[in-house]
């Protein structure tokens, strides 16, 4: 197999042949990603020999359909595989999705879709909604400030607002959370996302001594 490693800046796109020493990974190539970039893909992945990401790389996957598709995947210390987000339509939902044969993730390393999610809505002190609403199909359906639901139901606001519908398998959950919505006179600055979607289909053995997390927004 061919060596393909980043010679990029600190960010770029995967299938910019430019980024790359010999040019765009293809099918049977060992592509290591070593040093603190962020690199977005989109699209068909061909069938890698390895993938290694470590020091500081993090590889962002754009869409529902896009997967990393490797022999062999090492997430090492440092290195992060993440989805594009939050978004607010289902033609901005992004996924971890793995494809692999074998698939590490050292310690220091994680595959991570925390607040990747549907993003949560927001509003002023004053009670105006900058986005009133959180998004996806668990978010709330009225003026309210309460918690999104899942495969459960969210939590409830302080006057009685009722936190929206439960959707997916609460056991075998494939969709990424909804958003929920708090005003920021409660002293939050950021919309509560939900947590994104994380699948992964392994033909060999799995071996995590990081982190795979899927985390909403705290409350």
């Amino acid at each position: 197999p061919r060596g393909k490693s980043w010679k990029g800046g600190d960010a770029g796109d995967w299938s910019d042949p430019g980024n790359w020493e010999g040019g765009v990974p293809q099918a049977g190539d060992s592509v290591s990603l070593d040093k603190a970039v962020s690199v977005s893909f989109s699209g068909e992945m061909p069938r890698l020999k390895s993938l290694n990401l470590a020091n500081g790389a993090t590889l962002v996957l754009s869409n529902w359909t896009t997967s990393v598709n490797s022999e062999y995947v090492c997430v090492d210390y440092g290195g992060t595989i993440s989805p594009a987000g939050p978004f607010t339509n289902e033609v901005g939902k992004s996924r971890v999705w793995i494809r692999c044969g074998e698939l590490v993730v050292m310690r220091g390393g994680a595959i991570d879709a925390s607040r990747k999610g549907w993003e949560g809505g927001l509003w002023t002190a004053d009670g105006t909604p900058i986005h009133k609403l959180g998004f996806g199909p668990g978010a709330v359906d009225l003026n309210a400030k309460s918690g999104s639901s899942h495969g459960g139901r969210g939590g409830m606001g302080s006057v009685a607002y009722l936190p929206g519908a439960t959707y997916d398998d609460p056991y075998a959950p494939v969709e990424p959370g909804s958003g929920g919505t708090c005003p920021m006179k409660w002293g939050w600055r950021n919309p509560h996302s939900g947590g994104g979607a994380i699948r992964i289909e392994a033909t060999g053995r799995i071996v995590v001594d990081g982190e795979i997390r899927a985390d909403g927004s705290p409350a």
